[in-house]
């Protein structure tokens, strides 16, 4: 994680056991490009959806919607889910804006692949 995380509340008993944690992050292009795609990830699509949600963004100041999956797999931040979403933002030319994001820390990149499908 980085310094762009607010956190909301402190790891309960629950996260520690999924091994996961919600926050809600301040989000630069920068750090949308520090994460990487894992090798599961489907092809971006640009259609009328993710347009429309560029436009969205723009007019919701830069909040995402829903919770993007970030895994966290040897010390590497993995998009698990949220691509398009990502990608929106970064169509949006906005300097910032907001977005819940689940960390997930996996043991293999197996484990990632199950939760991605």
């Amino acid at each position: 994680m980085s310094n762009n995380v607010v956190s909301l509340r402190g790891a309960s008993k629950p996260q520690k056991v999924t091994r996961t944690k919600v926050d809600t992050i301040l989000l630069t292009p920068a750090l949308i490009r520090s994460w990487q795609n894992p090798d599961f990830q489907r092809p971006l699509k640009m259609n009328a959806k993710v347009n429309a949600l560029v436009e969205q963004i723009k007019v919701d100041d830069g909040v995402l919607p829903g919770i993007l999956t970030l895994g966290i797999l040897d010390g590497v931040t993995y998009r698990v889910d949220g691509q398009h979403r990502c990608d929106a933002f970064l169509r949006s030319g906005l300097a910032e804006g907001y977005a819940d994001v689940r960390y997930h820390w996996f043991t293999s990149s197996g484990d990632m692949a199950q939760e991605f499908e």
